[in-house]
């Protein structure tokens, strides 16, 4: 465990939370909220903290050998044009873990911050849903016809110039903290709130239409369910009641006409069926032939298109897709080292979330390493912040106690 620092400062928590609500936004209003963070690092002093912090944290360690060896594979690209933007893309990985390390926090105060990440994220979707319907003039009625509804699915993210994945993620991942309120006591109207909110983001998630995020959420919340309840924290109609909600949630988001297509396109063609088939195919023939160092992070994307190309996958090549895998991105950009180092940071992250044994820690990986499978979440901006950000803010930042001598 990292020892308490210094004195408390509200500062931090603010300038958190200011990041925080930047975060579903556009990519250059993070850039903004950094600038503040970054002086405040530098000029109280924090970076002595870091910089101990770092000798003493595996997790900090581990972020920072997956950064090195990242930055050696832009480094040895054959694309020195875009090695400088690539560095600025993958400097979180580095940068978060040290910076926050060095932030001090109360346990009241990560909860707030995970919540004003629920609070943006909710505002987000409301606005989605809205500024939809009025930009492709859709009306209520329009939904009776299901490929209306399908098409408002897939236009949906688009206001917020957000890809869907990553909106799927943050809306999961805001899930997941609701998931933790409802299962703990609270008054009956925080609890009532909690579940309208719960609903209404559950149904949200399903209009984006994303199968990894959507049944990631749903398995973490059965799976904590069945913990309360052998744990005896539940009782059996509790329980039952609980279940029965979420199975009439489910069958109701099911009803989703795109997102029920891309299950069914999955359950009848099996991985064939899956429009990732020859993406996963090329990625596994091209870190088989460049096993040890990879191909360098700055030139997969060329590389991988010479590979679509021997499979006709037109659409594949016209979109320019990433192998939409995260390890596979990073076993064929970096080679066998990168994979090792990637694999190594999130077991470590899972063993210090089933340490915590919370709802939240434990989400989040599952969530993201879930989506890892089916996207390369580590290649946008997007996805490597969300994933600096919150495995600092739960797994390297360690929360004082307000009160320790009680």
């Amino acid at each position: 465990m990292i020892k308490a620092l210094g004195t408390h400062s509200r500062i931090d928590v603010w300038l958190m939370g200011l990041f925080i609500i930047t975060l579903p936004l556009p990519y250059r209003y993070g850039n903004f909220a950094l600038i503040p963070i970054a002086l405040y690092w530098l000029a109280t002093g924090k970076f002595r903290d870091s910089w101990r912090l770092t000798k003493e944290s595996l997790t900090i360690q581990l972020f920072t050998a997956l950064f090195i060896i990242i930055l050696l594979s832009i480094l040895t690209s054959e694309k020195f044009d875009y090695r400088f933007s690539f560095i600025e893309r993958y400097l979180c990985l580095l940068g978060f873990p040290i910076a926050f390390s060095s932030f001090r926090l109360s346990q009241r105060d990560v909860e707030s911050l995970l919540f004003v990440f629920v609070g943006v994220c909710t505002v987000c979707a409301i606005y989605s849903l809205i500024s939809t319907l009025i930009v492709y003039d859709l009306s209520l009625t329009d939904f009776a016809i299901p490929e209306n509804l399908s098409y408002f699915s897939w236009v949906l993210p688009e206001t917020l110039n957000l890809k869907s994945n990553y909106y799927s993620l943050f809306v999961g991942f805001c899930l997941i903290i609701i998931s933790e309120k409802l299962f703990r006591k609270s008054q009956r109207h925080h609890k009532i709130l909690f579940i309208l909110l719960f609903c209404f983001l559950f149904m949200f998630l399903a209009l984006l239409s994303s199968r990894t995020s959507f049944f990631a959420v749903v398995i973490v919340f059965v799976f904590y369910l069945l913990t309360m309840f052998f744990q005896n924290k539940f009782r059996v109609g509790k329980s039952l009641v609980i279940v029965a909600g979420l199975v009439f949630l489910v069958v109701a988001a099911l009803q989703v006409p795109f997102l029920h297509s891309k299950i069914i396109q999955v359950l009848e063609g099996g991985t064939k069926g899956d429009p990732r088939y020859i993406l996963f195919q090329c990625g596994w023939r091209l870190f088989s032939e460049n096993f040890l160092f990879g191909v360098g992070i700055c030139d997969v994307k060329e590389i991988a298109l010479r590979c679509y190309d021997t499979f006709n996958d037109g659409e594949a090549i016209e979109n320019k897709y990433n192998f939409h895998n995260a390890f596979l991105q990073i076993a064929v950009s970096t080679g066998i080292l990168g994979l090792v180092a990637f694999t190594a940071l999130l077991a470590n992250l899972f063993v210090q979330a089933i340490k915590a044994k919370r709802i939240t820690h434990v989400g989040f990986i599952f969530l993201f390493t879930l989506g890892c499978i089916t996207e390369s979440l580590l290649t946008r901006n997007k996805g490597l912040i969300f994933f600096s950000t919150f495995a600092s803010l739960l797994f390297i930042l360690k929360p004082y106690e307000k009160n320790p001598s009680r």
